[in-house]
């Protein structure tokens, strides 16, 4: 088990790295600094959304170092569900959606436990007549504002002790969607998840620069092959 974890945590450091490295040589023509400062580097793109994936490397390490079976099963947890990058919640509305809604919709009228007002932003498509929406929060771009202390992160971090809920929405009260509000109810601990992991990262990486295959064309990039495979 701590050999197969060692691995993991191999690969999927290499693979984070690499996408941020993709990330920050992205120029899309925006002032350099807009996005502030990340680790001696100005992003060109908003990435404080995945960076913060390295919080969760963070919590493997510790619970590998605790070094017990359930640590270990706590870090592969951590290592396969996420929790701290893109963090949503899955919430249950009273009625059926009243048509098809696009991925990036606003969710307006949340608001956290504390009483907070919260942004949202819609995950995915959503279907006429689902009754649960996939609902993102919402990290700062400028990653000097990312306060953890402040966010809601679960996902596969339950029994790591890293569990934060401050940030997260009520669990019930009314959301506008697509100009239609909605009665919910949301349960924290059993519906929060992050929708960026380790796991999805390096096989993201896997199929987008490294594996020859029809979809991707030109692989595998070298930068992928010093990071998957070493020099």
């Amino acid at each position: 088990m701590r050999q197969m974890l060692s691995t993991i945590m191999d690969v999927g450091f290499q693979s984070v790295v690499l996408a941020l490295l993709v990330a920050l040589m992205s120029t899309g023509g925006v002032a350099a600094g807009e996005f502030g400062n990340l680790a001696g580097y100005e992003p060109t793109t908003e990435v404080t959304g995945w960076a913060i994936l390295d919080l969760d490397q963070r919590s493997i390490e510790t619970q590998l170092k605790i070094g017990t079976a359930n640590s270990f099963k706590n870090a592969a947890s951590i290592y396969d569900q996420g929790g701290h990058a893109g963090s949503y919640a899955v919430i249950d509305i009273d009625v059926p959606l009243a048509r098809e809604i696009d991925e990036g919709e606003m969710a307006h009228g949340l608001v956290t436990g504390g009483g907070d007002q919260a942004k949202g932003t819609l995950v995915g498509y959503h279907f006429g007549g689902e009754k649960s929406l996939n609902v993102l929060y919402h990290v700062p771009r400028d990653p000097k504002n990312v306060k953890v202390e402040n966010m809601c992160v679960v996902g596969g971090l339950k029994d790591s002790g890293d569990v934060v809920t401050k940030g997260c929405y009520d669990t019930s009260g009314t959301i506008r969607v697509d100009n239609k509000e909605y009665k919910y109810t949301y349960d924290v601990m059993k519906r929060t998840f992050g929708h960026i992991s380790l796991a999805s990262i390096n096989r993201l990486a896997m199929r987008e620069m490294y594996k020859i295959s029809d979809d991707c064309y030109g692989c595998p990039y070298p930068v992928s092959v010093i990071l998957l495979e070493g020099l």
